[in-house]
């Protein structure tokens, strides 16, 4: 297995698949048309291949954090469908906490949603994360 940064057109296209198990609505060319301003904006896109085939990807950004210094929160994480319980989404975050730890960050952070109950199991109990926070949100 093998771990990598997605930053070409080509490498998000093969993501896309992946990512839109996650998020549905997300169509492939809106995400590849997106690509170049998310990347400007400093969101990163990793991928872990097996045998040089993408199975899981995670989406994350670093913002400053006025007592942290920095977070990094992951805001998309997800295993293809025929490749979960195998073990990659957890090695994903291992590399993550890495990247993490090597920018200076203090922190791994990421959000679900409330009604995620899988996720929430794979975080508290595969990955180590502990739940400390409540996400709010308001459309604008």
């Amino acid at each position: 297995m093998r771990i990598e940064e997605l930053t070409s057109e080509n490498s998000w296209r093969q993501a896309w698949p992946i990512l839109s198990q996650l998020r549905a609505s997300l169509t492939e060319d809106h995400f590849v048309a997106d690509r170049r301003r998310l990347l400007d904006e400093g969101y990163r896109l990793v991928g872990l291949f097996s045998e040089n085939r993408l199975c899981c990807v995670a989406g994350f950004i670093v913002y400053p954090h006025v007592t942290h210094g920095r977070d990094l929160w992951i805001h998309d994480l997800v295993t293809s469908s025929d490749c979960r319980s195998q073990g990659m989404g957890r090695l994903l975050l291992i590399h993550i906490r890495n990247l993490a730890n090597g920018i200076g960050c203090k922190r791994v952070c990421v959000h679900t949603r409330n009604t995620n109950e899988a996720a929430q199991k794979f975080y508290l109990e595969h990955a180590g994360y502990e739940k400390y926070a409540i996400v709010f949100h308001l459309e604008v």
